[in-house]
């Protein structure tokens, strides 16, 4: 008897439903992938929330403040460096104890504080503290040192997340803030959306919103919760009451009075 094999129409269209199905589920892969890093990132900020509660508690009901509190003159004073040339976790240490909590698996070294890095000086390393990288923004500008009790709206209120910057420096809409020139101008350079007036974005090409395009957002009030930045509104960034006149206004446009600020932005 003859044995019948396979033709080579048959064997391509093997191949073709095979190339077909990998298309489709590879992608459903890799969002399920970033899925489970976004659930450990998002771990990291209740930590980071915990830390924060734990240290007003102990501090007059305060945020932590990123300041300077060294010297700048050696390894060693980057330990108690809150601000810039350390990092705002220096200050939450003994309630963390744990400095994997600044890195989300997405992107561990989004950043580098602590003296690690070639434009703060001297490049310690971990010599003075126990690590050099994170992949959070903490939003000083909103509760740096300020009192639990002026914090305006908690619940609303992003005070660490997923960001390329350690520091949400600067006025928001100005200089080196956060939607002229930094997280959002990003976003909208790398999601191909139009600029608005006002946003330079003078680097382009940097990574960011590496969550299935949002990223996760600590909120004074030490939920979690992910967004993208088209979903949130000035009032979710600035420390605002929630009558002031730009607080629902969404966060890709100008803020009200333009990018000279006057209301908090």
């Amino acid at each position: 008897m003859r044995k019948r094999g396979f033709t080579l129409i048959e064997l391509l269209v093997v191949i073709a439903i095979i190339a077909i199905l990998a298309a489709i589920l590879f992608p459903v892969f890799a969002q399920a992938r970033e899925k489970a890093r976004m659930a450990a990132c998002q771990s990291n900020l209740k930590q980071m929330g915990a830390a924060f509660t734990m240290y007003a508690q102990d501090y007059d009901e305060t945020f932590p403040q990123g300041k300077a509190d060294g010297t700048g003159g050696g390894c060693a004073d980057y330990a108690v460096r809150s601000g810039w040339g350390g990092w705002i976790g220096n200050s939450v240490m003994p309630y963390t104890k744990n400095v994997n909590i600044y890195t989300c698996p997405s992107q561990p070294a989004a950043n580098t504080v602590n003296g690690g890095g070639t434009n703060t000086a001297p490049a310690c390393g971990t010599a003075a503290v126990p690590y050099v990288q994170v992949s959070y923004d903490f939003n000083y500008n909103a509760v740096g040192g300020k009192a639990l009790t002026n914090i305006n709206e908690p619940a609303n209120l992003g005070i660490v997340w997923d960001s390329l910057n350690p520091w949400a420096d600067c006025s928001y809409a100005t200089g080196c803030g956060i939607w002229s020139q930094r997280d959002i101008c990003y976003w909208l350079v790398q999601s191909g959306r139009p600029l608005a007036g006002g946003q330079t974005c003078t680097v382009q090409s940097k990574k960011t919103a590496w969550h299935n395009d949002g990223q996760n957002f600590l909120y004074a009030d030490n939920h979690v919760k992910w967004a993208r930045w088209d979903q949130l509104k000035w009032g979710n960034i600035a420390n605002v009451p929630s009558s002031n006149i730009g607080y629902n206004v969404p966060l890709l446009a100008q803020p009200p009075g333009g990018t000279g600020g006057g209301t908090g932005f």
